[in-house]
Formats: C-alpha cells, sequence, structure tokens
C-alpha cells in the first residue's frame, strides 16, 4: 500500500507538473483559460470517477471495478500517446539540461500564488468532489498560476516549486487546526454544534465541561455520565471528514424523534484527519467517554477509512 501511494504520488507530481508548465508557454490569456480548462477538468473528474465506480460496482459487483480499472487505464494511455505527439517548446540557447532558472524566487507575484495554494489547497481537496462548492474551490488552483504564470513561464522547475508549496500546505494547515483547536478549547459567546440556541456563557477550557441548561447557586450539580435517562439518539463521527454526512444524516431522520425520544444529534469536530504531533492520540482517547454515558438511547458510530 505504501508502495503504492509513493508511485501515484510520483506519478500524479510528475503529470501535474509537465501539464502545468506546458500551459504557462501560452501566450497572453490563453495560459490563464488552459489552467482553468486544465483544473477544471480535475474537479470534474474528482465528481464523476467516484460516482461511476459505484455505478459500476453496484450493477455489476464482481466485474465492475475492473472495467472501471481498465477505462482508467485506457485514459493513462491515451494520456501517454498525447503526451508523445505534443510539440515541446524550444529551449532558450544558452540554456543547458544543467542550468537552473530560479529567477522567479525574487517575484513578488509567484509567492502570492504559491501562499495561495498553501492555504487552499486542504479545503479544495476535501471538497473538490462536492458539487457546486468543488467546482468553485477548483477555481483557486488556476488562480493562483494564472497570477504567477508570468515568472515561471516554461520554467519546469518553478511549476515544480509551487506545486509542491501547494501540498505542503494540505499537511501542515491541518495540523495547524488541530493544534489550535486542542489548546483553544470552548470560546465565550461560541455556538455549540448540536446544540440548536446554545452559546458558552464563558471560555470552556480543555477537559472542563459546561452546563446545557442554567444551575442556580448552591444547586446540586449531577456529573456528566453519572446520572442519565435514554431519550436522545446520537450519531458520533470518529473523524472530522464525515461531519457534514452525519449533519445530513440527522437532518434527514428527524422523523425519529418521538415519542420517548427528544431528539437526535451529531457531534461534528475537527480532529483525526492529516493530523500530527500532539493532537494525533485526540479521537482515541475521546472514545470511552463517548460510549459509557447512558443519555443516548442508541448511538451510531459514523466512520471513514482515513481516520488516524
Amino acid at each position: 500500500m505504501i508502495a503504492a501511494f509513493a508511485m501515484t504520488g510520483v506519478a500524479r507530481g510528475g503529470n501535474s507538473n509537465f501539464a502545468n508548465t506546458m500551459i504557462s508557454t501560452l501566450p497572453g490569456d490563453k495560459a490563464a483559460r488552459g489552467y482553468n480548462l486544465l483544473h477544471g477538468c480535475f474537479a470534474v473528474g474528482a465528481l464523476l470517477s467516484p460516482l461511476a465506480l459505484v455505478f459500476l460496482s453496484n450493477r455489476w459487483p464482481e466485474t465492475g471495478w475492473r472495467l472501471m480499472a481498465g477505462v482508467l487505464a485506457a485514459l493513462c494511455l491515451v494520456q501517454l500517446a498525447v503526451y508523445g505527439k505534443m510539440p515541446l517548446p524550444a529551449e532558450p540557447a544558452k540554456r543547458s539540461v544543467r542550468t537552473v532558472d530560479r529567477s522567479f524566487l525574487r517575484v513578488r507575484q509567484f509567492w502570492l500564488g504559491s501562499a495561495m495554494l498553501f492555504f487552499s489547497c486542504t479545503p479544495a481537496m476535501v471538497l473538490v468532489g462536492l458539487m457546486g462548492t468543488g467546482l468553485f474551490m477548483a477555481t483557486i488552483y488556476p488562480s493562483a498560476f494564472a497570477f504567477g504564470s508570468d515568472c515561471i513561464r516554461g520554467n519546469d522547475f518553478g511549476c515544480s516549486v509551487m506545486i509542491l508549496t501547494g501540498s505542503a500546505g494540505g499537511v501542515i494547515t491541518p495540523a495547524l487546526v488541530g493544534f489550535a483547536a486542542e489548546r483553544a478549547g470552548i470560546r465565550a459567546g461560541e455556538a455549540l454544534e448540536g446544540f440548536p440556541g446554545l452559546t458558552a456563557a464563558e471560555d470552556v477550557h480543555r477537559g472542563h465541561k459546561l452546563a446545557l441548561t442554567h444551575i442556580g447557586k448552591d444547586q446540586p450539580v449531577v456529573k456528566y455520565g453519572c446520572a442519565a435517562v435514554r431519550n436522545e439518539l446520537w450519531i458520533v463521527p470518529t473523524v472530522g471528514c464525515v461531519n457534514a454526512v452525519a449533519k445530513q444524516l440527522v437532518e434527514a431522520n428527524q422523523h425519529l424523534v418521538t415519542g420517548s425520544i427528544d431528539g437526535l444529534y451529531t457531534f461534528p469536530h475537527p480532529f483525526g484527519c492529516s493530523q500530527l504531533g500532539t493532537t494525533t492520540p485526540r479521537p482515541a482517547s475521546s472514545w470511552p467517554p463517548w460510549s459509557a454515558t447512558p443519555t443516548p438511547a442508541a448511538f451510531l458510530c459514523w466512520a471513514l477509512g482515513a481516520r488516524i
């Protein structure tokens, strides 16, 4: 599996670098239009390919995935044939294979475009497969390349540095989000997801709890999990990537809230996906309290294969 991911990364990186470098050689506005077409096709492919795989697998359970793999292999062969026929731009007379043009590193537009990729790649990759939102996010990538295209025109090294910057952002930014969420806790005035109309009256630090209703002075306080009634249904995501689906399940199954069931809730969180460092153990350490509390009549564990 590690070898498969490594080969996929090398192939995708090389393909992306070559395609973006070739488009950068187009004159004037043609480069901007080319970037939009290239990355728009990537967004459409990211949307349609999993849908096609699900359709074929359901229609022909034994051979559907093989048919999809064959289609992808055929498309790769067509791509190689197109690359083989593609005329390459002429190299400058004074440039050799050992010459590397680093002049783009001194251009502000290059670093601004790279910064756009650094901070946008994580949400773009998460949302690129969602209808509407994904197609909108797909415009950020070509916009960043078009913004810095003048200084990296035909420069494969410049294109690779920009792509590497975006990939680094895809790893670093979720780690920073997890680091901040781990230490920030809940701020005063922050609305609590899953509990409509409930906001924190003051800062709630990590490891502390808050009351769902007002507790007057000298009134007894029942600790969470010590006493409760089984009157709720919970959908508990193990990884932040499935928060949106969990919310859709809550909205689509409100008919279950009847009789002794008071509510159907989910509990979104940013943990479990692309985490690094000290935030990694947080999701697993939270499971014993979730599973032991007597509050829900039943709860659904909603997971994803990417969970750490």
